[in-house]
């Protein structure tokens, strides 16, 4: 069993995380729209700052703890 977005995103609120990073998502929701649908369902439980990731996405954390993506140069 997988879990859901809003599991993961009320689990991530309760426990106070300032940054999360969902990946791993059902082949249902590659597309655009299933990709809109978790964002906006992890918008409604968690406030945190959040990504979701994809294959060789990179992320760092810098020195305040806030999560950035690191963006390849093209």
């Amino acid at each position: 069993m997988h879990s859901s977005a809003k599991m993961v995103a009320e689990f991530a609120q309760q426990q106070s995380l300032s940054n999360l990073i969902l990946t791993h998502f059902s082949p249902r929701h590659q597309d655009n729209t299933g990709q809109q649908a978790i964002a906006e369902e992890v918008r409604n439980f968690y406030k945190g700052n959040f990504y979701l990731a994809h294959d060789f996405d990179q992320f760092s954390l810098d020195e305040t703890g806030q999560l950035i993506k690191i963006v390849s140069p093209s």
